[in-house]
């Protein structure tokens, strides 16, 4: 069975490390904000994986869609949207 934690921040990647250690289990471990931990423990090979994005462009593209549609855009119709389906 193969096992992958990934997590919605760095803060919280750590946090799965280091519970995973405490059990003596080595997991790989994915996260988000490419803080300095978290690029320290991918350097030496702890966690695999940190992603950084800027906020400030996601904000304002947040801001921009919300308000679209808000004033009655349908969602198909955001640039770069696609339906997700699950199964």
């Amino acid at each position: 069975m193969l096992m992958l934690f990934l997590s919605e921040n760095d803060g919280m990647a750590g946090g799965v490390v280091a519970a995973l250690s405490a059990q003596g289990l080595v997991i790989p471990v994915g996260g988000q904000d490419g803080d300095l931990a978290a690029i320290n423990r991918v350097a030496r090979g702890i966690q695999t994986v940190s992603v950084w994005k800027d906020a400030r462009d996601l904000g304002k593209a947040a801001g921009e869609i919300a308000s679209a549609l808000a004033k009655g855009m349908a969602m198909s119709d955001v640039e770069g949207s696609s339906i997700f389906e699950w199964w």
